[in-house]
Protein backbone atom coordinates (compact mmCIF):
# COMPACT_ATOMS: atom_id res chain seq x y z
CA UNK A 1 0.00 0.00 0.00
CA UNK A 2 2.95 1.96 0.87
CA UNK A 3 4.50 1.95 -2.19
CA UNK A 4 1.73 2.20 -4.41
CA UNK A 5 1.19 5.55 -2.56
CA UNK A 6 -2.22 4.96 -1.05
CA UNK A 7 -2.65 5.24 2.63
CA UNK A 8 -2.03 3.61 5.55
CA UNK A 9 -4.98 1.08 5.95
CA UNK A 10 -4.81 1.94 9.75
CA UNK A 11 -5.76 5.64 8.91
CA UNK A 12 -8.98 5.04 6.61
CA UNK A 13 -12.16 3.37 6.92
CA UNK A 14 -12.50 0.86 9.88
CA UNK A 15 -8.40 1.27 10.68
CA UNK A 16 -8.49 -2.64 9.85
CA UNK A 17 -5.40 -4.24 7.79
CA UNK A 18 -7.24 -7.18 5.47
CA UNK A 19 -7.62 -8.14 2.61
CA UNK A 20 -11.38 -6.41 2.21
CA UNK A 21 -10.14 -3.15 3.57
CA UNK A 22 -7.40 -2.91 0.30
CA UNK A 23 -10.28 -3.70 -1.89
CA UNK A 24 -12.39 -0.75 -0.55
CA UNK A 25 -9.09 1.83 -0.15
CA UNK A 26 -6.99 0.77 -2.76
CA UNK A 27 -9.27 -0.48 -5.58
CA UNK A 28 -9.15 -4.45 -7.43
CA UNK A 29 -5.47 -4.91 -8.46
CA UNK A 30 -3.92 -4.50 -5.15
CA UNK A 31 -6.80 -6.17 -3.80
CA UNK A 32 -5.94 -9.15 -5.70
CA UNK A 33 -2.37 -8.91 -4.43
CA UNK A 34 -3.00 -8.20 -1.24
CA UNK A 35 -5.30 -11.73 -1.41
CA UNK A 36 -2.78 -13.46 -2.87
CA UNK A 37 0.17 -12.85 -0.43
CA UNK A 38 -2.69 -13.70 2.57
CA UNK A 39 -3.43 -17.10 0.97
CA UNK A 40 0.48 -17.93 0.60
CA UNK A 41 0.85 -16.61 4.66
CA UNK A 42 -2.10 -19.54 5.35
CA UNK A 43 -0.64 -22.06 3.15
CA UNK A 44 3.24 -21.49 4.07
CA UNK A 45 3.24 -22.55 7.95
CA UNK A 46 0.97 -25.34 7.55
CA UNK A 47 3.37 -26.67 4.61
CA UNK A 48 6.14 -26.17 6.70
CA UNK A 49 4.66 -27.79 9.93
CA UNK A 50 4.47 -30.97 7.95
CA UNK A 51 7.71 -30.70 6.40
CA UNK A 52 9.19 -31.33 10.13
CA UNK A 53 6.81 -33.74 10.99
CA UNK A 54 4.58 -31.94 13.77
CA UNK A 55 1.39 -33.18 14.63
CA UNK A 56 -2.21 -32.27 13.60
CA UNK A 57 -2.96 -30.56 16.55
CA UNK A 58 0.43 -28.73 16.13
CA UNK A 59 -0.47 -27.33 13.18
CA UNK A 60 -3.87 -25.58 13.85
CA UNK A 61 -1.80 -24.30 16.98
CA UNK A 62 0.89 -22.73 14.79
CA UNK A 63 -2.02 -20.99 12.94
CA UNK A 64 -3.40 -20.01 16.08
CA UNK A 65 -0.09 -18.48 16.61
CA UNK A 66 -0.50 -17.06 13.18
CA UNK A 67 -3.45 -14.97 13.65
CA UNK A 68 -3.08 -13.54 17.28
CA UNK A 69 0.80 -12.52 15.75
CA UNK A 70 -1.13 -10.84 13.22
CA UNK A 71 -3.58 -9.15 15.00
CA UNK A 72 -1.09 -8.25 18.14
CA UNK A 73 1.08 -6.19 15.04
CA UNK A 74 -1.01 -5.16 12.20
CA UNK A 75 -4.68 -5.44 13.87
CA UNK A 76 -5.40 -8.04 10.94
CA UNK A 77 -8.34 -10.09 11.60
CA UNK A 78 -6.38 -13.17 10.14
CA UNK A 79 -9.45 -14.99 8.42
CA UNK A 80 -7.50 -15.07 5.27
CA UNK A 81 -4.58 -16.96 6.41
CA UNK A 82 -7.16 -19.93 8.28
CA UNK A 83 -9.44 -20.46 5.55
CA UNK A 84 -7.00 -21.51 3.25
CA UNK A 85 -4.40 -22.66 5.86
CA UNK A 86 -7.30 -25.16 6.59
CA UNK A 87 -7.97 -26.15 3.69
CA UNK A 88 -4.76 -27.48 2.97
CA UNK A 89 -5.21 -29.15 5.78
CA UNK A 90 -8.37 -31.02 5.63
CA UNK A 91 -9.73 -29.89 2.69
CA UNK A 92 -13.05 -31.88 3.27
CA UNK A 93 -13.21 -30.33 7.19
CA UNK A 94 -13.11 -26.90 5.03
CA UNK A 95 -15.63 -28.05 3.34
CA UNK A 96 -18.16 -29.39 5.73
CA UNK A 97 -17.27 -25.67 7.68
CA UNK A 98 -17.92 -23.61 4.57
CA UNK A 99 -20.80 -25.44 4.00
CA UNK A 100 -22.49 -24.95 7.46
CA UNK A 101 -21.66 -21.00 7.31
CA UNK A 102 -23.59 -21.03 3.45
CA UNK A 103 -26.36 -22.79 4.70
CA UNK A 104 -27.03 -20.15 7.84
CA UNK A 105 -26.55 -17.22 5.42
CA UNK A 106 -29.14 -19.09 3.15
CA UNK A 107 -31.58 -19.92 5.81
CA UNK A 108 -31.54 -15.90 6.73
CA UNK A 109 -28.65 -15.13 8.77
CA UNK A 110 -26.13 -12.10 8.58
CA UNK A 111 -23.02 -12.31 6.93
CA UNK A 112 -21.43 -11.92 9.91
CA UNK A 113 -23.50 -14.13 12.13
CA UNK A 114 -23.43 -16.98 9.00
CA UNK A 115 -19.53 -16.47 9.02
CA UNK A 116 -19.06 -16.87 12.94
CA UNK A 117 -21.35 -19.69 13.28
CA UNK A 118 -19.86 -21.48 10.01
CA UNK A 119 -16.14 -20.66 12.26
CA UNK A 120 -17.27 -22.21 15.12
CA UNK A 121 -18.94 -25.69 13.62
CA UNK A 122 -15.38 -26.49 12.52
CA UNK A 123 -14.56 -27.77 15.68
CA UNK A 124 -17.74 -30.14 14.97
CA UNK A 125 -16.71 -31.20 12.00
CA UNK A 126 -13.01 -32.35 13.43
CA UNK A 127 -14.59 -34.47 16.24
CA UNK A 128 -16.98 -35.44 13.92
CA UNK A 129 -14.70 -36.60 11.12
CA UNK A 130 -11.19 -36.61 12.34
CA UNK A 131 -12.37 -37.91 16.28
CA UNK A 132 -9.84 -36.45 18.14
CA UNK A 133 -9.85 -34.68 21.07
CA UNK A 134 -6.33 -32.69 21.02
CA UNK A 135 -7.20 -31.30 17.39
CA UNK A 136 -10.69 -30.67 18.53
CA UNK A 137 -9.28 -27.94 21.44
CA UNK A 138 -6.69 -26.89 19.38
CA UNK A 139 -9.39 -25.66 16.71
CA UNK A 140 -12.03 -24.46 18.89
CA UNK A 141 -8.94 -22.37 20.12
CA UNK A 142 -8.71 -21.19 17.12
CA UNK A 143 -12.01 -20.72 16.03
CA UNK A 144 -12.66 -18.99 19.54
CA UNK A 145 -9.62 -16.26 18.78
CA UNK A 146 -11.28 -15.56 15.56
CA UNK A 147 -14.82 -14.84 16.62
CA UNK A 148 -12.91 -12.31 19.62
CA UNK A 149 -11.03 -10.71 16.86
CA UNK A 150 -14.05 -10.59 14.61
CA UNK A 151 -16.54 -9.04 17.58
CA UNK A 152 -13.64 -6.18 17.86
CA UNK A 153 -13.26 -5.58 14.61
CA UNK A 154 -15.18 -3.17 12.56
CA UNK A 155 -16.63 -4.63 9.75
CA UNK A 156 -14.84 -3.17 6.52
CA UNK A 157 -17.57 -4.97 4.39
CA UNK A 158 -20.37 -2.25 5.62
CA UNK A 159 -18.30 0.25 3.99
CA UNK A 160 -18.58 -0.70 0.61
CA UNK A 161 -22.16 0.32 0.45
CA UNK A 162 -20.93 3.91 1.32
CA UNK A 163 -18.23 3.37 -1.61
CA UNK A 164 -21.10 3.04 -3.99
CA UNK A 165 -22.76 5.29 -6.21
CA UNK A 166 -26.18 5.43 -4.43
CA UNK A 167 -29.32 6.41 -6.67
CA UNK A 168 -32.01 8.87 -5.83
CA UNK A 169 -34.83 5.91 -6.39
CA UNK A 170 -33.58 4.49 -2.96
CA UNK A 171 -33.73 5.92 0.82
CA UNK A 172 -30.85 7.84 1.75
CA UNK A 173 -29.45 8.63 4.87
CA UNK A 174 -28.77 11.90 5.06
CA UNK A 175 -26.30 10.91 7.72
CA UNK A 176 -24.05 9.95 4.67
CA UNK A 177 -25.17 11.79 1.86
CA UNK A 178 -26.72 15.32 3.33
CA UNK A 179 -29.95 16.61 3.90
CA UNK A 180 -30.31 17.80 0.24
CA UNK A 181 -29.94 14.30 -1.85
CA UNK A 182 -31.67 12.87 0.93
CA UNK A 183 -34.63 15.18 0.58
CA UNK A 184 -34.96 15.00 -2.77
CA UNK A 185 -34.70 10.96 -2.86
CA UNK A 186 -37.53 11.00 -0.66
CA UNK A 187 -39.73 13.75 -2.89
CA UNK A 188 -38.74 11.38 -6.01
CA UNK A 189 -40.18 8.44 -3.68
CA UNK A 190 -42.89 9.99 -2.80
CA UNK A 191 -44.35 10.67 -6.49
CA UNK A 192 -43.01 14.23 -6.65
CA UNK A 193 -41.66 15.02 -10.41
CA UNK A 194 -37.62 14.81 -9.64
CA UNK A 195 -34.85 14.71 -12.18
CA UNK A 196 -33.13 11.07 -11.97
CA UNK A 197 -29.99 11.47 -10.33
CA UNK A 198 -27.00 9.69 -7.91
CA UNK A 199 -25.45 10.09 -5.02
CA UNK A 200 -21.29 10.40 -4.86
CA UNK A 201 -21.04 9.96 -0.97
CA UNK A 202 -17.76 11.53 0.32
CA UNK A 203 -15.79 8.76 1.53
CA UNK A 204 -15.01 7.49 -2.18
CA UNK A 205 -11.79 8.68 -3.53
CA UNK A 206 -11.93 7.75 -6.66
CA UNK A 207 -15.27 7.86 -8.67
CA UNK A 208 -14.40 7.01 -11.98
CA UNK A 209 -15.25 3.67 -11.87
CA UNK A 210 -18.38 4.47 -10.86
CA UNK A 211 -19.55 6.78 -13.00
CA UNK A 212 -20.41 4.00 -15.61
CA UNK A 213 -23.44 3.67 -13.83
CA UNK A 214 -24.77 6.44 -15.09
CA UNK A 215 -27.14 5.76 -17.80
CA UNK A 216 -28.03 7.53 -20.41
CA UNK A 217 -24.31 8.76 -20.18
CA UNK A 218 -22.95 12.40 -20.58
CA UNK A 219 -23.24 13.75 -24.09
CA UNK A 220 -23.87 16.55 -26.37
CA UNK A 221 -27.81 15.80 -25.93
CA UNK A 222 -27.74 14.83 -22.93
CA UNK A 223 -26.15 16.89 -20.25
CA UNK A 224 -25.49 17.10 -16.79
CA UNK A 225 -25.15 19.12 -13.50
CA UNK A 226 -23.23 18.58 -10.51
CA UNK A 227 -24.11 19.99 -7.24
CA UNK A 228 -23.18 20.12 -3.65
CA UNK A 229 -24.90 17.81 -0.81
CA UNK A 230 -22.72 18.50 1.99
CA UNK A 231 -23.24 16.89 5.32
CA UNK A 232 -25.27 19.26 7.71
CA UNK A 233 -26.35 21.98 5.04
CA UNK A 234 -29.99 22.79 4.55
CA UNK A 235 -31.20 21.37 7.92
CA UNK A 236 -33.56 23.01 10.07
CA UNK A 237 -31.21 25.60 11.78
CA UNK A 238 -28.77 26.29 9.28
CA UNK A 239 -28.79 26.52 5.23
CA UNK A 240 -25.97 26.87 3.05
CA UNK A 241 -27.81 28.02 0.20
CA UNK A 242 -25.49 29.33 -2.62
CA UNK A 243 -22.20 28.71 -0.55
CA UNK A 244 -20.83 25.63 -3.01
CA UNK A 245 -20.85 25.36 -6.17
CA UNK A 246 -22.84 23.33 -8.51
CA UNK A 247 -21.63 22.99 -12.08
CA UNK A 248 -23.88 22.50 -15.19
CA UNK A 249 -23.60 21.64 -19.34
CA UNK A 250 -21.31 18.07 -18.71
CA UNK A 251 -21.39 16.59 -21.65
CA UNK A 252 -19.18 13.86 -21.00
CA UNK A 253 -17.45 11.77 -17.84
CA UNK A 254 -14.18 13.71 -18.29
CA UNK A 255 -16.18 16.73 -17.40
CA UNK A 256 -18.67 15.21 -14.61
CA UNK A 257 -15.05 13.67 -13.22
CA UNK A 258 -13.71 17.41 -12.76
CA UNK A 259 -16.74 19.05 -11.80
CA UNK A 260 -16.97 16.79 -8.83
CA UNK A 261 -13.33 17.47 -7.81
CA UNK A 262 -14.28 21.51 -7.96
CA UNK A 263 -17.49 20.84 -6.40
CA UNK A 264 -15.56 18.82 -3.49
CA UNK A 265 -12.92 21.30 -3.21
CA UNK A 266 -15.61 23.87 -2.64
CA UNK A 267 -16.23 22.48 1.05
CA UNK A 268 -12.73 24.30 1.77
CA UNK A 269 -13.04 27.47 0.32
CA UNK A 270 -12.57 30.58 2.87
CA UNK A 271 -16.40 31.44 2.62
CA UNK A 272 -17.58 28.04 3.37
CA UNK A 273 -15.31 27.52 6.80
CA UNK A 274 -15.68 31.04 7.74
CA UNK A 275 -19.50 30.35 7.30
CA UNK A 276 -19.43 26.84 9.67
CA UNK A 277 -17.69 28.56 12.17
CA UNK A 278 -19.81 31.41 12.71
CA UNK A 279 -22.40 29.38 13.69
CA UNK A 280 -20.58 26.68 14.72
CA UNK A 281 -21.06 23.61 12.61
CA UNK A 282 -18.94 20.94 12.68
CA UNK A 283 -16.68 20.24 9.52
CA UNK A 284 -17.69 17.21 8.41
CA UNK A 285 -17.45 16.39 4.27
CA UNK A 286 -19.12 16.82 1.14
CA UNK A 287 -21.21 14.01 -0.96
CA UNK A 288 -22.00 15.48 -4.67
CA UNK A 289 -25.33 15.16 -6.55
CA UNK A 290 -25.14 14.15 -10.18
CA UNK A 291 -28.18 14.97 -12.28
CA UNK A 292 -29.96 14.94 -15.15
CA UNK A 293 -29.75 18.79 -16.67
CA UNK A 294 -33.62 19.63 -17.12
CA UNK A 295 -33.54 22.65 -19.93
CA UNK A 296 -36.13 25.08 -18.53
CA UNK A 297 -38.07 27.62 -19.69
CA UNK A 298 -38.79 29.49 -16.34
CA UNK A 299 -36.71 28.95 -13.66
CA UNK A 300 -37.57 29.93 -10.13
CA UNK A 301 -37.78 29.31 -6.07
CA UNK A 302 -40.70 29.06 -3.86
CA UNK A 303 -41.73 29.71 -0.63
CA UNK A 304 -44.32 27.84 1.16
CA UNK A 305 -44.49 30.80 3.70
CA UNK A 306 -43.49 34.16 4.00
CA UNK A 307 -39.50 33.93 4.06
CA UNK A 308 -39.64 37.40 6.19
CA UNK A 309 -42.52 36.95 8.55
CA UNK A 310 -43.83 33.10 8.46
CA UNK A 311 -47.48 34.70 7.36
CA UNK A 312 -49.33 32.33 5.77
CA UNK A 313 -49.04 32.92 2.49
CA UNK A 314 -47.16 31.50 -0.61
CA UNK A 315 -43.79 33.49 -2.49
CA UNK A 316 -43.15 32.44 -5.49
CA UNK A 317 -40.50 33.97 -7.34
CA UNK A 318 -39.58 33.36 -11.18
CA UNK A 319 -37.11 34.18 -14.49
CA UNK A 320 -37.35 33.07 -18.14
CA UNK A 321 -34.86 30.56 -18.95
CA UNK A 322 -31.99 29.43 -16.46
CA UNK A 323 -31.52 32.45 -14.87
CA UNK A 324 -31.10 31.98 -11.26
CA UNK A 325 -33.11 33.92 -9.05
CA UNK A 326 -30.76 33.98 -6.21
CA UNK A 327 -28.14 35.69 -8.11
CA UNK A 328 -29.51 38.82 -7.65
CA UNK A 329 -28.64 40.26 -11.45
CA UNK A 330 -32.30 40.04 -12.87
CA UNK A 331 -35.42 41.34 -11.03
CA UNK A 332 -37.29 38.32 -10.90
CA UNK A 333 -41.55 37.95 -11.16
CA UNK A 334 -43.00 38.49 -7.83
CA UNK A 335 -45.88 36.79 -6.76
CA UNK A 336 -47.52 36.87 -2.79
CA UNK A 337 -50.41 34.05 -2.89
CA UNK A 338 -52.54 33.57 0.22
CA UNK A 339 -52.78 29.90 1.37
CA UNK A 340 -56.56 30.62 1.38
CA UNK A 341 -57.02 32.21 -2.14
CA UNK A 342 -58.63 30.28 -4.39
CA UNK A 343 -57.61 29.80 -8.41
CA UNK A 344 -60.25 32.58 -9.83
CA UNK A 345 -57.94 35.15 -7.33
CA UNK A 346 -54.64 33.84 -9.11
CA UNK A 347 -52.56 36.85 -10.08
CA UNK A 348 -51.97 37.44 -14.01
CA UNK A 349 -48.39 37.20 -14.97
CA UNK A 350 -46.91 36.82 -18.38
CA UNK A 351 -44.04 33.64 -17.45
CA UNK A 352 -46.44 30.66 -16.94
CA UNK A 353 -49.74 29.55 -17.92
CA UNK A 354 -52.57 29.87 -15.42
CA UNK A 355 -52.93 25.64 -15.29
CA UNK A 356 -49.11 25.35 -14.64
CA UNK A 357 -49.09 27.48 -11.62
CA UNK A 358 -52.24 26.17 -10.11
CA UNK A 359 -49.87 22.57 -10.33
CA UNK A 360 -46.78 24.98 -8.79
CA UNK A 361 -49.11 26.29 -5.64
CA UNK A 362 -50.16 22.41 -5.34
CA UNK A 363 -46.80 21.18 -5.45
CA UNK A 364 -45.61 23.74 -2.79
CA UNK A 365 -48.40 22.79 -0.92
CA UNK A 366 -47.87 19.42 -0.64
CA UNK A 367 -44.16 19.36 -0.06
CA UNK A 368 -44.87 21.51 3.09
CA UNK A 369 -47.18 18.90 4.09
CA UNK A 370 -44.84 15.73 3.05
CA UNK A 371 -42.27 17.04 5.69
CA UNK A 372 -44.48 17.62 8.46
CA UNK A 373 -45.41 21.33 8.10
CA UNK A 374 -42.16 22.70 8.10
CA UNK A 375 -41.77 25.54 5.87
CA UNK A 376 -39.82 24.94 2.74
CA UNK A 377 -37.67 27.37 0.44
CA UNK A 378 -38.19 24.93 -2.86
CA UNK A 379 -35.85 25.77 -6.04
CA UNK A 380 -38.00 24.48 -9.43
CA UNK A 381 -38.21 24.65 -12.86
CA UNK A 382 -40.68 24.27 -15.75
CA UNK A 383 -39.31 22.99 -19.26
CA UNK A 384 -42.03 23.48 -21.31
CA UNK A 385 -44.17 20.44 -20.38
CA UNK A 386 -43.77 19.92 -17.06
CA UNK A 387 -42.53 21.01 -13.27
CA UNK A 388 -39.27 19.71 -11.98
CA UNK A 389 -38.49 20.17 -8.33
CA UNK A 390 -34.63 20.92 -8.23
CA UNK A 391 -34.21 21.37 -4.33
CA UNK A 392 -36.20 21.91 -1.26
CA UNK A 393 -34.78 22.98 2.33
CA UNK A 394 -36.36 24.49 5.20
CA UNK A 395 -36.34 28.51 5.54
CA UNK A 396 -34.31 28.44 8.43
CA UNK A 397 -34.19 32.56 8.99
CA UNK A 398 -38.04 32.79 10.24
CA UNK A 399 -38.59 34.78 12.79
CA UNK A 400 -40.16 33.56 16.11
CA UNK A 401 -44.37 33.39 15.71
CA UNK A 402 -45.86 34.36 18.78
CA UNK A 403 -49.00 33.15 19.58
CA UNK A 404 -51.85 33.86 21.62
CA UNK A 405 -53.64 30.63 21.61
CA UNK A 406 -53.14 28.29 24.11
CA UNK A 407 -51.71 31.09 26.24
CA UNK A 408 -55.02 32.84 26.06
CA UNK A 409 -56.48 29.93 28.24
CA UNK A 410 -53.85 29.03 30.56
CA UNK A 411 -52.79 32.47 31.68
CA UNK A 412 -55.88 34.67 30.45
CA UNK A 413 -55.34 37.53 32.51
CA UNK A 414 -52.76 40.76 33.13
CA UNK A 415 -49.78 39.59 34.17
CA UNK A 416 -47.28 42.12 36.22
CA UNK A 417 -43.94 42.41 35.13
CA UNK A 418 -42.50 41.12 38.70
CA UNK A 419 -44.45 38.13 38.53
CA UNK A 420 -43.61 37.49 35.12
CA UNK A 421 -39.52 37.72 36.18
CA UNK A 422 -40.13 34.95 38.77
CA UNK A 423 -42.60 32.21 36.97
CA UNK A 424 -41.11 32.90 33.01
CA UNK A 425 -37.71 31.22 34.71
CA UNK A 426 -39.56 28.34 36.56
CA UNK A 427 -42.23 27.64 33.59
CA UNK A 428 -40.44 27.80 30.56
CA UNK A 429 -36.74 25.26 32.61
CA UNK A 430 -39.62 22.92 33.59
CA UNK A 431 -41.34 21.96 30.11
CA UNK A 432 -37.55 22.45 28.47
CA UNK A 433 -36.82 19.50 31.52
CA UNK A 434 -39.64 17.51 30.54
CA UNK A 435 -38.86 17.60 26.34
CA UNK A 436 -35.69 16.66 26.88
CA UNK A 437 -36.41 13.88 29.33
CA UNK A 438 -38.60 12.44 26.78
CA UNK A 439 -37.34 13.53 22.78
CA UNK A 440 -33.65 13.54 24.28
CA UNK A 441 -30.72 14.67 22.01
CA UNK A 442 -33.47 15.52 18.81
CA UNK A 443 -34.21 18.93 21.12
CA UNK A 444 -30.76 19.47 22.01
CA UNK A 445 -30.25 22.44 20.01
CA UNK A 446 -33.50 24.32 21.18
CA UNK A 447 -33.48 27.32 23.04
CA UNK A 448 -36.47 26.51 25.89
CA UNK A 449 -36.25 29.54 27.39
CA UNK A 450 -37.73 31.52 24.12
CA UNK A 451 -41.01 28.98 25.18
CA UNK A 452 -43.21 32.02 26.40
CA UNK A 453 -42.76 35.95 26.51
CA UNK A 454 -44.70 39.08 28.21
CA UNK A 455 -45.91 41.41 25.37
CA UNK A 456 -48.58 44.02 26.72
CA UNK A 457 -48.30 42.65 30.02
CA UNK A 458 -50.25 39.39 28.36
CA UNK A 459 -48.14 35.73 27.65
CA UNK A 460 -47.90 34.97 24.76
CA UNK A 461 -46.40 31.40 23.49
CA UNK A 462 -43.43 30.62 21.18
CA UNK A 463 -45.71 28.48 17.99
CA UNK A 464 -42.62 28.24 15.90
CA UNK A 465 -40.48 27.21 18.96
CA UNK A 466 -43.74 24.52 19.98
CA UNK A 467 -43.96 23.77 16.29
CA UNK A 468 -40.66 22.17 16.58
CA UNK A 469 -40.86 20.13 19.17
CA UNK A 470 -44.34 18.96 17.64
CA UNK A 471 -42.38 17.98 14.63
CA UNK A 472 -39.87 16.22 16.85
CA UNK A 473 -42.83 14.30 18.02
CA UNK A 474 -43.26 12.69 14.42
CA UNK A 475 -46.71 14.89 14.43
CA UNK A 476 -47.50 17.99 12.13
CA UNK A 477 -46.94 21.13 13.35
CA UNK A 478 -50.53 22.05 11.80
CA UNK A 479 -51.59 19.98 15.13
CA UNK A 480 -50.95 22.84 16.94
CA UNK A 481 -53.87 24.76 15.57
CA UNK A 482 -51.94 27.74 16.01
CA UNK A 483 -53.29 31.59 14.99
CA UNK A 484 -51.15 34.18 14.61
CA UNK A 485 -51.41 37.39 14.46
Amino acid sequence: MKLSGHPNLRHVGTGNVSVSAVFVHAGKPLGIVAALLEIGRGILPVWLARQGNLPPEGILIGLLVLVVGRYGLTRGGGVTNVTWGILVFDPIIAAFTASTGLLLWGLGRTRLQAARWGALSAALWILIWRQSLSEFLAILALAGVLLLINVLQADDMTLISKLQLLSLDQALNPAQVGEKASHLADLLQAGFPVPQGWVLPPQVSDPSPLLSRIQPPPAPDQPYIVRSSALGEDDEVSSAAGLYITIADLTSTAEVLAAIDTCRSSYSEPQAVAYRQQRQLPTRSMAVLIQRQVESKVAGVAFSRHPLDGSPQLVLEALPGRAAVVSGRQTPLHLDIPLTSDSSALPSQPLLPEAVLQQLIQFVKQIEAHFHGLPQDIEWVWDGEQIWILQSRPITNLRPIWTRTIAAEVIPGAIPPLTWSINRPLTCGVWGDIFKLVLGDAVRDLDFTQTATLLGSHAYFNATLLGAIFRQMGLPEQGWNFSCG
